[in-house]
C-alpha cells in the first residue's frame, strides 16, 4: 500500500504475545496464536486499527516477567510491567502506552526489557546517553513518565539501543524511530563498548548508574481507565 512500509521481523515459537506501539502512545497486546500462517508473499493480518494520523513505530515479543519500556522523541520515558497490558484479539484500537503531549514529544523507541539490562538513547544531532533500565522509573501504562535525557530546542532521540550482556560481550539492538533512518555512524557508535575515558564528555556520551535520579513529572497515571479500548 502506498505510504506503508515493514517496520520489524522476528523469529518466534508461537507461543508469545505481541505488542504493537505507535507514535501517537497507543498499544495493543494479543496471542501470536491469532495470527495464523500465511504465505510468505501475503499482506498479512491487522494487527492493530490506527487512528487517523497515527503509526506503528514498534513491534515487541512479550514474557509476563518483564517490562514495556518507550521512550519519546524529547527524551521522556518509562517503563511498565507488562502485565498492565491486558491482553486482547487483534485488529482493535489498543489501549494508551503512554500519555503523549507537546511537551513529549510523539513515541520513537518501545522495547520489552528486564532490570538488568542498559540503554543507550542516540539523538538526531549525535548524542548519547547510557543508562541502565533499573534507573527508569516504573510506572503505571497511561502515564508520561520521566525525563530520562536533556536535549537542546532543535534536537530529538531517534533511536533507543538496548544493551544485553551476552558471553561477556555487550549485544545492541536499535530500535530506531520513525522520523527517518539512524545515521550510519550513529549506528557504529552505537555499537562500540562505550568509552569511559576522559574524552568521553567530549564525544557526547554520558554513562548513568542506577543511583541517578531522573527528573520527575506528573504522571497523570490512570491505568483503570480503558474507555479508550476496544476489542475485536
Amino acid at each position: 500500500d502506498d505510504g506503508d512500509r515493514l517496520l520489524a521481523v522476528r523469529e518466534t515459537d508461537g507461543t508469545k504475545d505481541i505488542l504493537f506501539a505507535t507514535a501517537k502512545g497507543f498499544s495493543i497486546r494479543f496471542p501470536e496464536s491469532d495470527v495464523r500462517s500465511i504465505g510468505r508473499a501475503t499482506y498479512g493480518v491487522k494487527g492493530l486499527e490506527l487512528r487517523p494520523g497515527d503509526r506503528v513505530v514498534a513491534m515487541e515479543e512479550l514474557d509476563p516477567h518483564g517490562q514495556v519500556l518507550t521512550v519519546t522523541e524529547r527524551g521522556y520515558g518509562k517503563r511498565t510491567p507488562v502485565e498492565k497490558y491486558r491482553l486482547q484479539g487483534r485488529g482493535g484500537l489498543g489501549t494508551i502506552n503512554l500519555k503523549v503531549t507537546p511537551k513529549t514529544g510523539e513515541v520513537v523507541g518501545v522495547r520489552y526489557v528486564t532490570p538488568d539490562e542498559g540503554l543507550m538513547l542516540i539523538t538526531q544531532e549525535g548524542m548519547i546517553i547510557r543508562l541502565n533500565v533499573s534507573g527508569v522509573r516504573e510506572v503505571g501504562r497511561s502515564a508520561q513518565g520521566v525525563r530520562l535525557m536533556n536535549l537542546d530546542a532543535d534536537d530529538r532521540i531517534v533511536a533507543v539501543a538496548k544493551l544485553a550482556e551476552k558471553d561477556e560481550e555487550t549485544e545492541i539492538e536499535l530500535a530506531k524511530g520513525d522520523g527517518g533512518p539512524v545515521p550510519a555512524e550513529l549506528e557504529l557508535e552505537a555499537a562500540d563498548e562505550p568509552d569511559d575515558s576522559e574524552d568521553a564528555d567530549d564525544a557526547g556520551l554520558a554513562i548513568l548508574d542506577d543511583d541517578t535520579d531522573f527528573e520527575d513529572e506528573e504522571d497523570g497515571e490512570d491505568d483503570d481507565d480503558d474507555s479508550d479500548e476496544t476489542v475485536h
